[in-house]
């Protein structure tokens, strides 16, 4: 599938018109489909890494049990938020290559901004966390991120997309409630 949405990608940007609805759903749906699949699978991939090393320190009865908890749970964090930026910026660099039709074009350019926007304040969340001493300053870290505060706007300009494409008479399926992710 993600052929299909490079190649249509690749047609728009080499000045070709607009994409046709028709042709925007099915690569959105797609890239967003292969979005969301790899940033649950990040998710997923981090919680488990947390749960386990912490049931490591659990049982090897350290004296410095929660310094431990704070090291692995901070270093996994930095590394989640670091993969989960790859990843979004993959996601970002299609949406930005698809030429939308007319129809479409402002409600594509709000998700792609709000997109833009969580993504540039990754490395700052990031860095916020790394910086961290305690799991109260971990999840202050991320609760009170830019990109944390951006999780709305990104979910509602998914959410006008999609209704954008559908008043065209289109399906589309940008998972905007999964596409939401957080440590």
């Amino acid at each position: 599938m993600i052929l299909v949405v490079l190649a249509l990608s690749a047609a728009a940007c080499s000045g070709e018109a607009a994409m046709t609805v028709d042709d925007y759903a099915e690569a959105a749906t797609a890239v967003s489909g292969d979005y969301v699949a790899e940033s649950q699978e990040l998710s997923f991939q981090y919680q488990l890494k947390v749960e386990r090393r912490v049931e490591e320190i659990a049982e090897s009865g350290s004296d410095a049990v929660l310094s431990e908890v704070v090291g692995v749970v901070r270093t996994e964090t930095t590394t989640f938020l670091a993969l989960l930026g790859d990843a979004i910026g993959r996601y970002l660099d299609v949406m930005e290559g698809l030429v939308p039709p007319d129809a479409v074009a402002d409600a594509h350019v709000d998700y792609v901004a709000a997109m833009a926007s969580a993504h540039r304040s990754l490395p700052e969340m990031r860095d916020a966390v790394a910086a961290t001493e305690s799991l109260e300053e971990v999840e202050s870290a991320l609760a009170g991120s830019r990109f944390a505060d951006g999780q709305p706007v990104w979910l509602a300009t998914c959410l006008a997309l999609e209704g954008a494409v559908r008043d065209q008479g289109q399906g589309i399926d940008l998972k905007c409630e999964k596409a939401e992710v957080a440590p």
